[in-house]
């Protein structure tokens, strides 16, 4: 309700950018009426022309996916482009080289349209979406502007569907529909990360629609690494966009079958499937537990690169700060203070800063507020020191040693030598090196905290790879993890995108390593999903 009160006062700010023609109901392009002509003739009655029923596509309302890389614009003009929207990383669909994967978009509120333009609100909570809004601009209300041709088609509504083979999936509004239609006349949709393909009504297919609320659901089992199929044995995947915690797959429900299979109900950000399994494969979480790896300890000190470099310049624009563009037009209000590291510049009474649609975005829109309004905080220069402790690492076993080994990590950002723990033990171990690779990140965590983050948990990754090692000395490669970081900082899940060290234990080892890291809620809430790449070498 809140949500909607906020939507009917940015439509009236919006109406003057409309020029009082961005109405839910019209496209603004009717054309003036003819003045009635004098005579007796204008002056007759004239009988209405039968007319047929054109159907129509219903006005905009509510909400919609932009696709990425469309234009986005400060007013219903194609020569005031602002920039272009990030590409949201597609669904995985069951085999990509035949069906497409369905392309998700950003989440927008719609407020309005005019001719080929929809007038949309940038600030949207997306924890009842199946797709992530302007993350970036989690904290601004703006009002812009996008093109009709950009949207994304997605459900309108509930869809459910049963398979003969008893499996079901249930997908909720607003989930990305691709183009293709297979040869059982089924689309492919977005289930959350997931490809689901299923049949469906051409009602429930469009560009807008209503989120739906989410009941909280309690998870009795988990369902640990065996295959889920749905829909007469089609994969379900991948697994690590299904809700998880960390002792396998939340299972909802259970049925169980004659032959030892089990129909679980799963769920991911905007569908609920019941899939087949093997009944071994689910079991209570205190029955999941790791009482095997009980001998195996892994410990760090705390400090990694204390204070070791320097701190980048930034401005933060105050909560409550009216935001206009460059030329003076109006384009909203900052809800809550933002906070950008790029270098603002001063346009009379008012100051402009460049304020990205994605983190790690090299441009972006330039908004503008009063020159109160925006507080700049200066760069720091660099300690020209690091100081860190290494990692404490130890396995223990029968007959075995306790080992230490550490190596001292320099500052952040600068440089200067560490302080670590010698090596106590088997003087046969090779040296180890772990070098983690540039992030990619979607979502509205700063890259470089995400960065420091994992490099803070080196040390477990580490000691993954330190293990194999003594079975296989050649062992070395790259890793690159897919994960993603829930609204409460947590990791949510975790899976090998690709790997190149061909160690299936190595591996397994890191992700439970990824899977025990956690990060500072991501700002605005939400999801981010990162891609981290980590080299691992031995001389």
């Amino acid at each position: 309700m809140a949500q909607a009160n906020r939507l009917e006062s940015l439509r009236t700010a919006v109406a003057a950018l409309c020029m009082c023609s961005c109405d839910p109901g019209s496209d603004g392009d009717a054309a003036p009426a003819d003045p009635p002509a004098s005579g007796s003739q204008a002056d007759a009655p004239t009988p209405a022309a039968p007319t047929a029923p054109v159907p129509s596509e219903p006005p905009p309302r509510g909400f919609a996916q932009v696709r990425g890389g469309a234009e986005v614009f400060a007013k219903p003009d194609a020569s005031a482009s602002i920039g272009t929207l990030p590409n949201p990383p597609p669904a995985a669909p069951i085999d990509a080289a035949l069906v497409p994967a369905p392309a998700s978009g950003t989440v927008v509120a719609v407020v309005g349209a005019q001719g080929e333009f929809i007038a949309v609100e940038s600030l949207v909570d997306t924890t009842q979406h199946c797709a992530g809004g302007l993350a970036a601009w989690s904290d601004l209300r703006v009002g812009l502007f996008v093109r009709k041709r950009d949207l994304v088609q997605v459900t309108t509504r509930e869809v459910e569907h049963t398979f003969a083979d008893g499996t079901r999936v249930v997908v909720e509004p607003g989930a990305a529909i691709g183009e293709t239609v297979t040869g059982a006349g089924e689309r492919v949709v977005d289930g959350g990360g997931i490809g689901l393909e299923l049949p469906l009504p051409a009602d429930a297919i469009g560009t807008y629609y209503e989120p739906i609320s989410r009941a909280p659901q309690t998870a009795a089992e988990r369902v640990g690494s065996a295959t889920l199929a749905y829909g007469q044995g089609r994969p379900l995947g991948p697994t690590s966009a299904l809700d998880r915690d960390r002792d396998g797959i939340l299972a909802f429900e259970r049925k169980p079958a004659e032959d030892k299979r089990v129909l679980v109900r799963v769920g991911s950000r905007c569908a609920q499937i019941w899939a087949w399994t093997d009944a071994s494969a689910v079991a209570p979480p205190e029955l999941r537990a790791h009482g095997l790896y009980a001998m195996t300890g892994t410990g760090e000190a705390g400090i990694l690169g204390l204070l070791g470099g320097p701190t980048q310049a930034s401005s933060e624009i105050r909560a409550g700060a009216a935001l206009t563009w460059p030329d003076g037009h109006p384009a909203g209000l900052a809800e809550r203070a933002v906070t950008t590291t790029r270098v603002p510049r001063r346009d009379g009474e008012r100051s402009c800063v460049v304020v990205p649609f994605a983190s790690g975005d090299t441009g972006g829109p330039e908004l503008c507020v009063a020159a109160a309004d925006l507080k700049t905080t200066e760069a720091e220069p660099p300690l020209d020191m690091g100081v860190g402790f290494g990692a404490i690492e130890g396995e223990s076993g029968f007959g075995g040693g306790l080992g230490l080994s550490g190596i001292g990590a320099g500052g952040s950002h600068g440089s200067g030598g560490g302080l670590g723990l010698g090596s106590i033990g088997s003087s046969k171990t090779p040296h180890t090196k772990v070098k983690p690779g540039g992030a990619k990140v979607h979502g509205s965590l700063d890259k470089d905290i995400i960065r420091r983050i994992v490099r803070a948990h080196l040390g477990r990754v580490r000691h993954c790879y330190e293990k194999a090692l003594a079975s296989d000395a050649s062992l070395a490669g790259k890793v690159t993890v897919s994960f993603v970081i829930g609204a409460d900082g947590s990791v949510t899940s975790a899976s090998v995108k690709d790997s190149t060290l061909a160690s299936e234990s190595v591996e397994s080892c890191v992700l439970k390593a990824v899977e025990r890291m956690s990060f500072p809620k991501p700002i605005g809430g939400g999801v981010v999903a990162v891609s981290y790449p980590f080299v691992f070498a031995s001389e």
